[in-house]
C-alpha cells in the first residue's frame, strides 16, 4: 500500500490535481467544440463524456472546497452524491459510446441506441437500478477530514467504483466479441484505453487518498480524442479510404476494359478474316455465301457486347430506369424466333418455343427489358451449344389482374462445371455490391439480366450440369390489359423459306447520313425494294431540298452529323408551316434502351436502329408506305 500523505499534503495536492483536472478539461473542450465535424450519435455521445467528465472534475474540486473550509455534514452529502453519482453518468455514457462504435450503430437519436437489442436494453434498466442504489447508501464522513482523506468513502462510493469495474468488464465482454471486425487502429486504440482505465483501478486502490479515477477519466477523454475522435484523423481516414476506393475502382475498370477488349476483337478479327477471304479470286459462290454469313454473325455478334456494355454502364451509373407501358407476349416471342432461328444455320441446334395458349397476350410492363433479358439468355445458349436443342417455355399463374410469368431456357451445351457454376453464382449475388471485372460476355449478359430483373421485382435462377446442359428459370410479375389469350404460336424457319421483298417502284426515299459507307449500305438494302433513292450527306441540304418542295414518300436521318445533326434538322423542319413532311426516321446507331422514346419525343416519326434489321426495316415501310 502506498503511504498516505498528511494533512496539508493532501490537501495541496488534491487541489492542484482538480485545478490541473479542471484546465485540462476546458482546454479538450474548447478545442474539440471549436472543430469542424461530421454530425452523428458518435460525435454526440463523445460531447456528453466530455461535458459529463467536466462536471465529474468540477464537483471534485467542489467536493475539497466542502471537506476544507465546511465540514458539516449535510454539504458533504449533497457534494459527495453530486460527485460520486456524475461518476454513474460519465460511465454510463462511455457504455453507450462504445456499443455505438463497435456494432457501427447509425442514428441520431439516444433512444435508437438504448432500443438497439436486447443486450442495450437490459443494460439500461441496470444503470437505473445501480443509481438508485448509490441514491440510498450512505457515505461515512468519518475518514474525511482536512487531515485524513480517502477515495473510499463508505458504501456509496464502494457501489459506484462496483458500478465501474462491471461496466468495463461488460465492454471488454463486447471487445473480444467484435476484436475482428474493427480496423487494426481502432483495435488497438481501444485495447489501450481499456488497460488504461484497468490501471486507474489498480492506482486507486494503492493510492485512496489521491483522485487516480478522476483522472484516470480526464486522460480518457484526452486519449479517445487523439486516437479517434479527432477530426483530422477521421479526415485522413476518410480519404485513404476514398483513395483505396478510387484505386479498386479503377483496378476493376482496367480489367474490365481488358476483358471486354478481347470479347470486341475477336468478332473483329473475324469480320477481318472472312472480308479478306472474299477478296481473292479462287471462290464460288457458295463459299461467298457462306462467308457474308458468318461476317453478319460476328457483326451481330459485336453489337450484341458493345449493347450490353452500354447497358452496364447505364445501370451502373443508376440512369436506368423501367418503361411501362403496353406489350405482347408473343410479339416477343416472335421476334426472338426470327433473331435466334437464323443464328442456328450452321450448327445441328434446334430452337423449340413452348408458349402456354391461355397466358393473356396484351400485358403491362417493361417488355423492351424482358426481351432483352430472354435474348442475352438464349444468345450464351447459342454460343455455347454445338448439337441438340435450346428451349423457350413460357408459362404462367393468373392473380386476379396480374400474372406471374415463369419462363425456362434450357439447352443440350456444354454446361458448367462445379467451380464455374459456383464462381457465377457467387458473381452474381454480389452485383449489388460490386460489378465485377473478371468475366466474359457470357456474364456481362448475365449480369444485365440479373440487374434488369431486380429493378423489376423478378428473379433468376440457374441450373447447370457439366456435358448435359444449362437451365435458367426466370419469375416475373406483370398487370394484364387484355385477358384475350395468347393462343398457339405458329413459326416458320427462315431456312424453309426464302425472302421476298415488297416491290415499292414509284416511291421515293431520302437517305441523310454524313458517313459515305452508310448511305452505299443503307442504298443497296432499299434498292430490293425498288424504291426510287436519294442520299445526303448532311443535314443542311435536306432541309433546303424540302424548302424547294422536293417530294419523299419517306426520309431516314442519321442522328450524329456535323454543322446540323439529327435532331435539330428535325426540330427546324418541324417548325417550318406551310410544307406537308413525309414520315421522317430516325436511323443510328444509339441503341441504348429508352432512346426510341426519346427520339419520337424529339419529333421522329419512328426509330430503326444500325445496323438495320430487315424485319424492322419491314415494319417500318409497311407501317407508312401504302
Amino acid at each position: 500500500m502506498i503511504q498516505e500523505l498528511n494533512g496539508t499534503e493532501l490537501l495541496i495536492s488534491t487541489i492542484i490535481l482538480s485545478v490541473g483536472s479542471l484546465l485540462f478539461m476546458i482546454l479538450l473542450l474548447l478545442t474539440y467544440f471549436t472543430r469542424d465535424k461530421e454530425e452523428n450519435i458518435r460525435t454526440k455521445l463523445y460531447s456528453y463524456i466530455l461535458v459529463t467528465t467536466l462536471i465529474l472534475v468540477l464537483s471534485e474540486f467542489i467536493e475539497v472546497i466542502v471537506i476544507t473550509f465546511s465540514g458539516q455534514e449535510p454539504w458533504m452529502t449533497l457534494s459527495f452524491k453530486l460527485h460520486w453519482g456524475m461518476g454513474f453518468v460519465v460511465f454510463s455514457a462511455a457504455y453507450y459510446y462504445n456499443i455505438v462504435f463497435m456494432d457501427h450503430i447509425e442514428t441520431n437519436s439516444i433512444k435508437d441506441v438504448i432500443n438497439h437489442s436486447i443486450h442495450t436494453k437490459i443494460m439500461t434498466i441496470v444503470h437505473i437500478i445501480f443509481t438508485i442504489i448509490f441514491l440510498i447508501l450512505p457515505f461515512d464522513f468519518s475518514k474525511v477530514t482536512k487531515s485524513s482523506m480517502t477515495f473510499f468513502p463508505g458504501p456509496a462510493a464502494l457501489w459506484m467504483y462496483f458500478y465501474c469495474a462491471f461496466v468495463e468488464v461488460v465492454v471488454f465482454i463486447h471487445l473480444l466479441r467484435k476484436n475482428s471486425k474493427m480496423t487494426k487502429r481502432i483495435r488497438i486504440a481501444l485495447w489501450l484505453l481499456m488497460g488504461l482505465l484497468i490501471a486507474s483501478f489498480g492506482i486507486q486502490i494503492l493510492a485512496p487518498t489521491i483522485a487516480i479515477l478522476v483522472i484516470g477519466a480526464v486522460l480518457q477523454t484526452y486519449f479517445l480524442y487523439f486516437t479517434i475522435e479527432n477530426p483530422d484523423l477521421i479526415m485522413i481516414e476518410e480519404l485513404e479510404k476514398a483513395k483505396e476506393n478510387i484505386d479498386k475502382s479503377n483496378r476493376a475498370k482496367t480489367d474490365f476494359l481488358s476483358n471486354m477488349s478481347f470479347e470486341i476483337k475477336k468478332p473483329m478479327r473475324e469480320i477481318v478474316q472472312y472480308s479478306k477471304a472474299l477478296t481473292t479470286n479462287q471462290f464460288d459462290q457458295k463459299e461467298v455465301n457462306a462467308n457474308l454469313k458468318k461476317i453478319v454473325t460476328s457483326g451481330n455478334n459485336l453489337l450484341y457486347t458493345v449493347n450490353n456494355i452500354l447497358d452496364i454502364s447505364r445501370i451502373e451509373s443508376g440512369d436506368e430506369v423501367l418503361e411501362l407501358k403496353e406489350y405482347s407476349i408473343k410479339s416477343i416471342v416472335m421476334e426472338l424466333i426470327s433473331i435466334i432461328t437464323p443464328k442456328l444455320y450452321d450448327k445441328p441446334v434446334k430452337f423449340k418455343v413452348e408458349v402456354d395458349e391461355k397466358l393473356p397476350d396484351k400485358i403491362y410492363g417493361d417488355g423492351v427489358k424482358l426481351f432483352q433479358i430472354l435474348m442475352n439468355i438464349i444468345m450464351n445458349s447459342v454460343e455455347h451449344t454445338e448439337v441438340g436443342m435450346i428451349r423457350l417455355q413460357v408459362s404462367g399463374n393468373v392473380l386476379d389482374n396480374k400474372i406471374q410469368l415463369h419462363i425456362k431456357i434450357s439447352d443440350t451445351g456444354e454446361g458448367m462445371q462445379k467451380d464455374e457454376y459456383d464462381q457465377l453464382i457467387d458473381m452474381l449475388s454480389k452485383l449489388d455490391k460490386k460489378f465485377y471485372s473478371d468475366i466474359g460476355s457470357t456474364g456481362l449478359g448475365l449480369a444485365v439480366c440479373k440487374k434488369y430483373l431486380d429493378l423489376m421485382n423478378g428473379s433468376m435462377k440457374i441450373e447447370s450440369e457439366y456435358k448435359a446442359g444449362t437451365s435458367t428459370y426466370i419469375d416475373i410479375t406483370q398487370k394484364i390489359i387484355d385477358q384475350n389469350p395468347v393462343g398457339n404460336i405458329y413459326y416458320a424457319s427462315e431456312e424453309d423459306k426464302k425472302h421476298t421483298y415488297r416491290d415499292c417502284s414509284g416511291h421515293k426515299i431520302l437517305i441523310v447520313d454524313d458517313n459515305k459507307a452508310n448511305l452505299v449500305a443503307t442504298e443497296m438494302i432499299l434498292s430490293k425494294y425498288n424504291f426510287d433513292v436519294e442520299t445526303l450527306d448532311n443535314a443542311k441540304d435536306c432541309i433546303y431540298k424540302i424548302k424547294s418542295e422536293a417530294k419523299y414518300d419517306m426520309i431516314l436521318m442519321d442522328h450524329m452529323m456535323p454543322e446540323i445533326d439529327g435532331i435539330e434538322a428535325v426540330h427546324i423542319l418541324r417548325s417550318l408551316e406551310g410544307y406537308e413532311l413525309p414520315p421522317i426516321v430516325i436511323l443510328t446507331a444509339n441503341v441504348i434502351t429508352g432512346m426510341k422514346d426519346a427520339y419520337i419525343k424529339e419529333g421522329f416519326d419512328d426509330y430503326l436502329a444500325k445496323p438495320i434489321n430487315i424485319l424492322e426495316l419491314e415494319k417500318i415501310i409497311n407501317k407508312y408506305i401504302k
